[in-house]
């Protein structure tokens, strides 16, 4: 299981009077510095002192996300705590209905996204509980449909490196071609 750390740092040391401070997020994955992999909007600041109605003001102007927060003496109260909370929204976009049923010779479009991901693992199960992978590591797989392959079961792995998700299982239905 990985653990996640979130560290801040103050390049320029504490000191905001006269002038301003710069506080940096930075994020390790089991101690290794991960903070590239992810985007300003995970990083969300806010403020904490006696004064909450300025607080609360503050904390409003603050929520686009940053890993960066440049703290002057106006935002310091007398006893001023800053806080950076750090939110991960792994999600799978699945444009991919339970079934599909298409005509044999008919070309087939399976499509899967997510924010982050380095990696696919397609697979094709005949009887859902044994599967096969395909050799494509893409967020599309394209095939000609063949009435041999009615019933078939698709999913895809998707990773990021740290999480790795599956898609929902389709199940392709292929009728014959009509002679005409």
């Amino acid at each position: 299981m990985a653990n996640y750390t979130v560290r801040i740092e103050a390049p320029n040391g504490l000191n905001v009077y006269g002038g301003s401070i710069e506080l940096i997020a930075y994020v390790y994955r089991n101690g290794v510095d991960v903070t590239e992999q992810f985007t300003s909007e995970c990083f969300v600041w806010t403020r904490h002192s006696q004064n909450t109605s300025d607080d609360e003001a503050w904390n409003a102007l603050h929520t686009n996300g940053s890993r960066r927060l440049t703290v002057t003496g106006a935002d310091v109260d007398v006893s001023t705590t800053f806080e950076c909370c750090f939110s991960y929204d792994y999600s799978i976009v699945i444009d991919l209905a339970p079934s599909l049923t298409v005509t044999a010779g008919t070309v087939v479009n399976l499509e899967v996204a997510a924010v982050g991901t380095t990696s696919y693992r397609w697979q094709y199960s005949n009887n859902g509980s044994s599967w096969n992978d395909f050799s494509n590591n893409t967020s599309t797989y394209s095939f000609v449909a063949t009435k041999d392959m009615d019933g078939r079961m698709y999913r895809c792995y998707l990773s990021n490196g740290y999480i790795t998700l599956s898609s929902k299982i389709m199940t392709l239905h292929v009728e014959e071609q009509e002679q005409g």
